[in-house]
């Protein structure tokens, strides 16, 4: 991801900046992974990896469903990483810390988008973001900062190519405080966001996989000039990937993003800081060359209006008339949107009806992309409904990769799902799940594995292998291996491992051996390569283990590289 799936987090009480300065060889060492050439790494390992005990409404006070919608997730390409509130119908304010990539670079926005609905696992709807304004001054904060990190201006701005209301006509931006907080101590919040939420045990304390929104109400603790502070008390705080998302506060009836999330605690149970929303208001209206409307809507009043006669008893809510969506405003005023001009269907959220993706319409998981059952082709038809197709009928078998079709069973993929090679020949299953095949000669190439990965055409290289082939084999503890003309070795006793078959497709590598550590290494058998502690990374260096919490710095632990072992990434 480009993004890290934000907040940043701090081990019990000590402080971690988000960019870490090097302390070791291996930290240095990870800094130059980067440069080692792709193909010296055989078969990277894949990584092993919301608010905490959170709720699925919120409870300190109710909040519209006009202003619920407004609250959503910043997407890269799909994958939830930071939680944003809508304060204009295209503006949405997050953390800066939301905004930059691994280099303290602004991030670019291919693939960066805005989710609305209360699962990202099928949002309602994505928007594309168009443009991303960090606040300037926060990097220089950070700088300042004795630990490298900073809550004051930790605000960015999130710019979308698209109104949301488009989507969500009901829909109303969340107003922003720009009062004092002096009597904010002692009070709670409504805190709401998209993250990390708890894991199911000790050796995963996170589940890095939510996709829901979650609330909690958290206790102010202490105010400054530009954040606050809340304390989650041991029992439900914010985490990773709730950075940016709203603290909410009740003001003369009215509800207010009074702070944005900047960092907090690894347990995820303890405090966590705000950057104060008032603090930043002159920024927030310098960016966007205006003030911001407020939109106000009081706690107690009514999710849906009192319909006009105009809107025959039609509310707010809504109602589904084919693909059309008919919803009555606040003014009486009924309105109608053909959601199949937008590729849509129109279904429910809740109790509430919207133009929504397929994928979360009536149609369950089924969306307008087919999809095999067995030998019944199904897709998600404009009426919402499931459409099926008996291929067997046809004398044909339903196939699938990107998404479904009946096809001959002679043109089928077969077990092929990416790209192989067949002798010079490369295969792949394409999008309808039928077989393509490419001969390379015709370029004057031979098929092999690219520098990305990937098996594709490349230039015939100079084969210094002889009789060793990519699948490799054992020469002791050391495994060895051919890629693009070049053989490679790795040896597994640096991971207290023992070279072996792995499968047809990566062959020999390290496997697990049930070999003990010497009673004698102070390092009780842990490696320079290391290993993963949960989310932690433990290494050997110079007789001594050395451990660095991944979550501290927005990363997970993984395997990197044969020559690093395992590190955060």
């Amino acid at each position: 991801m480009k993004l890290k799936r934000n907040l940043v987090l701090l081990p019990s009480v000590l402080l971690l900046a988000l960019t870490a300065c090097s302390d070791n060889k291996k930290e240095a060492s990870a800094g130059n992974a980067a440069t080692q050439p792709e193909a010296a790494v055989k078969k990277p390992l894949p990584d092993k990896l919301s608010i905490f005990y959170g709720n699925t409404r919120p409870t300190l006070f109710s909040v519209p469903q006009a202003y619920q919608w407004s609250i959503g997730a910043l997407l890269d390409n799909g994958d939830n990483f930071c939680t944003g509130t809508l304060i204009e119908d295209d503006v949405v304010l997050t953390a800066a810390h939301c905004a930059y990539d691994d280099n303290n670079n602004i991030s670019s926005i291919n693939g960066i988008s805005f989710g609305i609905g209360p699962d990202m696992k099928n949002p309602a709807h994505k928007i594309a973001v168009k443009k991303i304004i960090p606040h300037e001054e926060y990097l220089k904060n950070c700088a300042k900062d004795p630990d490298g990190i900073s809550s004051k201006n930790d605000v960015a701005l999130f710019i979308l190519k698209e109104k949301a209301s488009k989507y969500v006509p009901t829909l109303k931006p969340i107003p922003m405080n720009k009062a004092s907080l002096a009597s904010l101590k002692g009070d709670s919040v409504q805190n709401v966001g998209y993250g990390t939420t708890e894991g199911t045990g000790s050796f995963d304390y996170y589940n890095y996989y939510n996709t829901k929104r979650l609330w909690t109400v958290e206790e102010v603790t202490a105010v400054s000039s530009f954040d606050f502070t809340v304390d989650g008390k041991g029992i439900s705080s914010v985490c990773m990937g709730d950075s940016g998302g709203p603290a909410l506060y009740a003001i003369d009836n009215q509800i207010y993003i009074v702070g944005t999330v900047s960092w907090g605690q690894s347990t995820c149970l303890g405090e966590a800081h705000y950057a104060r929303v008032n603090d930043n208001i002159a920024w927030i209206t310098e960016k966007l060359g205006h003030e911001v409307e407020d939109y106000l809507l009081p706690i107690d009043s009514p999710e849906e209006p009192v319909p006009a006669d105009e809107c025959e008893g039609i509310t707010a809510d809504g109602v589904c008339d084919g693909t059309i969506h008919k919803w009555c405003s606040e003014d009486g005023t009924l309105h109608e949107l053909d959601c199949k001009s937008l590729d849509m269907v129109c279904g429910n959220i809740g109790e509430f009806r919207t133009c929504i993706t397929p994928e979360v319409s009536s149609c369950g998981n089924i969306g307008r992309k087919a999809i095999c059952d067995g030998n019944i082709l199904k897709w998600c038809g404009d009426d919402g409904t499931i459409k099926e197709v008996d291929c067997t009928i046809l004398g044909e078998i339903c196939a699938s990769n990107e998404y479904a079709a009946c096809v001959k069973e002679e043109d089928s993929c077969g077990s092929i799902t990416t790209a192989v090679c067949d002798g010079n020949v490369v295969k792949w299953c394409g999008a309808i799940g039928t077989l393509i095949e490419h001969d390379c000669a015709e370029e004057n190439k031979t098929c092999g594995l690219t520098s990305f990965g990937e098996y594709w055409c490349i230039d015939a290289p100079a084969d210094n292998c002889g009789d060793v082939t990519f699948v490799g084999g054992c020469d002791g503890q050391v495994a060895r291996w051919c890629q693009n003309g070049i053989v490679y070795e790795h040896d597994c006793a640096l991971e207290n491992k023992a070279c072996g078959f792995v499968n047809d497709v990566d062959g020999y590598w390290c496997v697990e051996t049930d070999n003990q550590p010497d009673p004698n290494d102070p390092c009780g058998g842990i490696s320079y390569l290391g290993r993963c502690n949960g989310n932690v990374a433990e290494w050997c260096e110079e007789g001594t283990i050395i451990k660095r919490d991944c979550a501290r710095t927005g990363y997970v632990c993984g395997y990197v590289s044969p020559e690093l072992g395992y590190y955060c990434k």
